[in-house]
């Protein structure tokens, strides 16, 4: 293990007393490497551990083994040198498979309980890496498109380049160890990466349902924290564009019912419990994250107004996540008591300050689908959600006769099957028809069958 910088430290890894790592040792720079006799041990540029100038490839090979099931004994498997000591680390991305070379390569590194090298940001190209196959490996070195063509002229995964440079491709073990460490999972204990390599999502989808998912999407990391909106870290916004789409989340909730809100980004601060200054609040869909207190209903978010008249007064929140890492902040335990919809805003720090809440995602809240009860006594917003019963059937007194007669009638429908159910025009029309069939049908003994149907409502 690693030796804590107690005398002469190294210059690339300030955290580790130089020359104390062992033979075959991970490392970023000649100086972590031991001397042996008289003989300086070097950090191969290919694997990056610490071996012997004297040693070919195939003795580092020998000396330094790699086990296929054990992701720890790996070296960095650099397919062209990367002589890089220092940050940037350039060669790391361009060649180098391993991603956990240089950012999580040696622990204790930083010496502030971190394995980053000196000077190197976490949000860096060499750290942000995702875990996908490496196709442009397989095309700029062999000539091979895809890792689909690779599996075919290679003849499978066994070969040992393959399920390196193809590692989802192959199912090798290096995205599970890697994400499992990295990536926070959801409530069932699932993390992105699963749900992507199982097409369930892609990685802005995964983002947008607040998943903590940047082993897996890296480079959509990246790519947002590019960006002008995004340039002091936090939770991903709605004014923050990746492949065309905003990042902002999007939650639909049940009335009443306790969930969680999830939202992921960079930077964010992961402090334990009540020492996070990270907070949340649930606001209507107008009001301004800069101010606004909770919406009325909301349970499980303390945010509330200070007391007096000044409606310009910053909302004081109170509610801490109880979850929360670099990449994600979550709140548990969470309830609207109020249909509609609304926004979340998010703060990572210094909540005083208007600058710091910004609009994070929409948030729809809805009664279950057995939904019931008067509309004098419906929780406020969900009045629209109510059925309102149809008569009961009418069966004519007298006989019946066939006549042709104009009848006219004024009726009023209303539910927001548009505005607040998003049907569209057709559909809209459609549940007019049905609706007017159910209210008016009658049974009718001349005709042997209840009129009308929906087919008989032309509109």
């Amino acid at each position: 293990a690693p030796v804590l910088a107690a005398a002469a430290p190294s210059a690339a890894c300030p955290g580790i007393e130089a020359r104390s790592l062992a033979e075959c040792g991970r490392c970023v720079a000649d100086d972590l490497c031991p001397v042996v006799g008289d003989v300086a041990y070097r950090c191969d540029h290919y694997t990056k551990r610490c071996v012997s100038p004297q040693w070919n490839a195939t003795e580092v090979y020998e000396r330094c083994p790699e086990v296929y099931s054990d992701p720890s004994t790996w070296g960095a498997m650099c397919k062209l040198p990367c002589p890089d000591q220092q940050s940037p680390f350039g060669c790391a991305k361009n060649n180098c498979l391993n991603e956990d070379f240089p950012c999580d390569w040696v622990p204790g590194c930083s010496g502030e309980g971190d394995s980053l090298p000196y000077a190197l940001p976490r949000m860096s190209s060499a750290c942000l890496r995702s875990c996908v196959d490496h196709e442009s490996f397989a095309y700029n070195l062999y000539d091979i498109e895809n890792c689909r063509t690779m599996q075919t002229v290679w003849g499978g995964c066994a070969n040992n380049r393959m399920w390196q440079i193809c590692p989802v491709t192959c199912r090798s073990p290096e995205c599970p160890d890697r994400c499992n460490r990295e990536e926070v999972p959801d409530e069932s204990g699932k993390r992105c990466y699963q749900y992507v390599e199982e097409n369930r999502f892609d990685c802005v989808e995964g983002i947008k349902l607040g998943m903590d998912c940047h082993c897996k999407c890296g480079l959509v990391y990246g790519s947002a924290s590019a960006t002008r909106f995004h340039n002091n870290g936090g939770a991903f916004t709605w004014r923050i564009r990746v492949q065309g789409q905003e990042l902002g989340l999007h939650m639909n909730a049940t009335l009443e019912e306790k969930f969680s809100i999830s939202v992921t980004g960079t930077s964010m601060s992961p402090e334990s419990g009540v020492y996070n200054p990270a907070r949340l609040k649930i606001v209507e869909e107008d009001a301004p994250c800069s101010h606004a207190d909770n919406v009325d209903g909301v349970e499980g978010l303390v945010c509330e107004r200070p007391p007096g008249n000044n409606l310009l007064a910053i909302a004081v929140c109170d509610t801490y996540p109880s979850t929360a890492t670099a990449w994600l902040h979550r709140w548990s335990e969470v309830s609207v008591a109020r249909c509609g919809d609304f926004h979340m805003c998010h703060c990572n720090g210094n909540c005083g300050e208007r600058d710091s809440w910004k609009l994070v995602g929409k948030l729809r809240v809805r009664p279950p689908e057995a939904f019931e009860g008067e509309v004098s006594r419906a929780p406020p917003g969900c009045d629209a959600y109510l059925p309102t019963r149809p008569p009961d059937p009418v069966v004519p007194e007298r006989g019946e006769s066939i006549r042709e007669q104009l009848l006219k009638v004024s009726l009023s429908i209303s539910g927001g099957l548009k505005a607040i159910h998003g049907l569209s025009a057709v559909e809209v029309m459609v549940a007019l028809q049905q609706t007017l069939a159910e209210y008016l049908e009658s049974e009718s003994p001349l005709l042997g069958r209840t009129v009308p149907t929906a087919d008989d409502v032309a509109l």
